[in-house]
């Protein structure tokens, strides 16, 4: 057990289980991590760093402990996302869910942070609260909290909100995409938002 570090590129094989027990990039972030389909990951070091390359899971991964994901650049679950913890994802470019997370193990909470854009392409069950912020959001599939609150924000200080269309320039969310978000609460925006505008009803479906 022990760190990872080093601005270099690390591709991580394997056909079983490959387990990061200790802080990946903490004193020097990794320039991009990348695991392969075949094996799966465990994250049981709280914490993985880069430095503004890509982050990619092509394998299942799950969460062994409340964990912390920071990179300047783009970061991608591609596959399934499960563990009752804690999850933050802090991407400075896009953040891409293409597998189901929760499904198995829904996860204790998620906020997830993009700088560019957040595509929600299978469903994400959680506990606990979950936080989106990004410009740009595509929410294509079910976000189930519970009884807990789903927030959607944009990532841009003063960017307005456009909801019930598509709208240049906005956070731009459709009535199909807050009909997928399963909450006791559902927040729309913060008090560094812009502008809320409402372009036609919007009725979310599964929220109180």
């Amino acid at each position: 057990r022990n760190t990872v570090d080093g601005a270099f590129n690390l591709v991580l094989n394997s056909d079983d289980t490959t387990n990061l027990r200790d802080v990946v990039g903490g004193s020097i972030p990794l320039a991009s991590l990348t695991t392969d389909s075949p094996g799966t990951t465990l994250l049981e070091g709280g914490e993985i760093n880069l430095s503004g390359n890509t982050l990619t899971f092509a394998d299942p991964v799950t969460l062994g402990v409340d964990t912390e994901i920071n990179d300047a650049g783009a970061v991608a679950f591609n596959n399934t996302l499960d563990g009752g913890f804690e999850l933050t994802v802090d991407a400075g470019g896009d953040l891409n869910f293409a597998g189901v997370v929760g499904g198995t193990s829904p996860l204790a909470s998620l906020a997830a942070i993009s700088g560019g854009s957040m595509t929600v392409g299978a469903s994400i069950s959680t506990n606990g609260e979950v936080a989106l912020t990004a410009d740009d959001m595509a929410i294509g599939v079910f976000i189930l909290a519970g009884a807990a609150e789903i927030t959607l924000s944009p990532h841009t200080d003063g960017r307005p909100i456009s909801l019930g269309a598509e709208t240049a320039g906005s956070l731009s969310l459709t009535d199909t995409e807050l009909d997928f978000l399963n909450a006791t609460t559902l927040g729309i925006g913060s008090f560094r938002s812009g502008s809320i505008t409402f372009f036609s009803m919007v009725n979310p479906s599964m929220t109180n």
